[in-house]
């Protein structure tokens, strides 16, 4: 009994080894935030610290003047800075098969098929919830995803929106009333967001690189478009996200995101942080005592976004 458990172990760690490269390559294609996130280059690994502190520009200077080459030129302290504060959070999951499983699916062909298939449920239903906690606000601990910050009235980093404009985001309602609903006005409500977004210095960096909505809102849209309105992003339909273009901003759809909600986000000021090299860290282990196999997948993260005003929500687009 003895050589056999050395022998599973020695084949269940090569499984693993080899797997998890695997997992890693294709955790984003649940995620059409997570897949923009990793192509722009957002991706950001970091060993560690009490928290993630950063600073960010919070006010525009107000001491640009003339100057005729002769005028005294005098030198005033400005506080244009803040330095907001995240709390590092975490994912985790696992599986447990019992000593009864392993010797049920003894030989190296079972207890390899046996191990994947663990494994395979395991990464899908973790890559699910990660995609989910993205769009969420962090409960227990999981991450600060963009409802975090989206109300406007939460304290988001550690400072608190309601009293600081320059922590909020462009909030527009889709709704105005019975005669001036989403359905209607979708067009007017999109273009008005996307330019609210545009704040601070101007370029490329303070636009709007993607939107995304549920299915119901981007359909309603998406059904309203001309045939040569449609220019979505092909590298994105092949991957699998369908998307169309509104003002040269492609516009996806998210299972996980909440019902009525247009997300309008500025990817180059949001970054996802590891504690480690990769979206996340998976173990293996196999015993043959009484818990035979264990598999856990942990992850050490946060979504920072350093600029919220560059960031817009289209609320009751349903």
């Amino acid at each position: 009994m003895a050589g056999e458990a050395v022998h599973v172990l020695d084949l269940l760690a090569a499984t693993h080894k080899h797997y998890i490269k695997k997992v890693a390559d294709n955790i984003s294609d649940e995620s059409v935030l997570l897949n923009q996130l990793i192509k722009k280059g957002r991706l950001r690994d970091n060993k560690g610290g009490q928290s993630i502190r950063l600073d960010v520009k919070s006010s525009e200077s107000s001491g640009v003047s003339g100057w005729n080459a002769y005028d005294l030129i005098t030198f005033e302290a400005e506080n244009l800075h803040s330095q907001p504060d995240w709390d590092w959070r975490g994912l985790k999951h696992s599986y447990i098969v019992a000593k009864m499983d392993v010797m049920k699916n003894k030989g190296d062909g079972q207890i390899y098929d046996y191990h994947k298939r663990k494994m395979d449920d395991m990464v899908t239903d973790f890559k699910q919830g990660y995609n989910a906690e993205l769009y969420s606000t962090s409960t227990n601990n999981s991450i600060d995803g963009l409802a975090a910050f989206n109300t406007n009235s939460a304290t988001y980093a550690g400072i608190a929106q309601g009293t600081y404009s320059w922590w909020n985001v462009q909030r527009t309602n889709g709704d105005g009333g019975a005669n001036s609903t989403f359905a209607t006005d979708y067009k007017e409500r999109l273009t008005t967001a996307l330019v609210a977004c545009m704040r601070g210095e101007n370029g490329k960096k303070n636009q709007v690189d993607i939107g995304i909505t549920d299915a119901t809102a981007w359909a309603l849209v998406d059904s309203g478009l001309t045939a040569n309105q449609r220019y979505g992003e092909t590298s994105m339909v092949e991957a699998g996200f369908q998307n169309f273009s509104w003002n040269g901003v492609p516009m996806y759809f998210d299972r996980d995101v909440t019902a009525g909600d247009w997300h309008l986000l500025n990817l180059d000021k949001m970054e996802l942080w590891t504690g480690h090299k990769g979206l996340y860290d998976t173990e293996s282990e196999t015993k043959l005592s009484p818990v035979s196999m264990v598999g856990v997948i942990l992850t050490m993260h946060q979504l920072v976004v350093k600029s919220l005003r560059n960031q817009g929500l289209i609320f009751n687009c349903d």
